[in-house]
């Protein structure tokens, strides 16, 4: 990458042989565990039972599901990790950028599924349910614009019943959807005891990398001086660095390990 006076490229970050061996070290044992949710070639996980919250969930949001929202969710993040783990090890290649944008895949099914899981209280998390599903007809309406197709059949019948049937707020079911920056915000909250934004923050520095930001380009890559021209254009080498894939693959590891559980949890019968 070449840029005219600009110094902060020339600055070098850098890792040695002896963290990178680490941080492969790291990655290995999370990989492991993530194969473990592979049964013939097919992600598994627990079924939703008889008696448990999610199958109350499931009888009040019927026909969406509020647990098929949250398996999809949890599917994007298993998926996302085990296609880092093929990309490094099984292709033996550390991309400069695709890394991250691997990582932040898992980071938002994992915190879109603890948004939906986290509430103790049934009435929230259908309360929730509800907005993912109008952020999802949203989105699909964009997409039926753009290839100039009828929108979404509403659910707004379906919307209308449950704030009868759960007693939820109207204002705010029938409200602005949320971002997924508040969702994030939200679930760091209900999820660290220190009250941290760890979630938010590293989904933010892999969507930066995703976009090819300067800031996050700046922050995240180790920089190579190769040569400096006499017109002020410095020719500097990106590459990615094992530590920084391996931290942040730690955080969307503990936020995927903390959903699945709850989901588990949340499966279980109760009584």
């Amino acid at each position: 990458m070449t840029g005219p006076d600009d110094d902060v490229w020339s600055s070098r970050r850098s890792e040695t042989q002896q963290d990178t061996l680490r941080a492969g070290a790291e990655l290995s044992g999370i990989f492991d565990a993530v194969d473990s949710w592979y049964v013939d070639g097919g992600i598994r996980l627990p079924r939703v039972q008889q008696r448990s919250s999610l199958r109350g969930d499931d009888k009040r949001t019927s026909p969406y599901p509020l647990s098929h929202a949250v398996t999809r969710n949890l599917l994007v993040a298993i998926d996302h990790l085990h296609s880092l783990r093929a990309s490094l090890f099984l292709a033996n290649s550390l991309h400069t950028y695709a890394p991250f944008t691997l990582i932040r895949g898992s980071l938002e099914g994992s915190i879109n599924a603890l948004w939906l899981l986290k509430p103790e209280q049934r009435s929230e998390r259908i309360s929730r349910h509800i907005l993912a599903c109008r952020a999802d007809d949203r989105d699909q309406n964009t997409m039926a614009d753009c290839l100039d197709e009828p929108p979404a059949t509403p659910r707004d019948d379906w919307v209308e019943n449950l704030i009868v049937e759960c007693d939820l707020d109207p204002h705010r079911v029938r409200g602005g959807v949320p971002s997924f920056g508040s969702i994030a915000k939200t679930v760091d909250k209900e999820t660290w005891s220190d009250g941290d934004n760890l979630g938010e923050l590293g989904w933010r520095m892999c969507s930066g990398m995703a976009h090819g930001r300067e800031w996050s380009t700046l922050d995240v890559l180790h920089r190579q001086l190769m040569k400096e021209h006499d017109n002020g254009v410095t020719e500097v080498r990106l590459t990615a660095g094992m530590t920084d894939v391996s931290v942040l693959t730690q955080l969307a590891y503990m936020m995927l390990t903390e959903a699945v559980r709850l989901y588990s949890s949340r499966s279980a019968p109760q009584y």
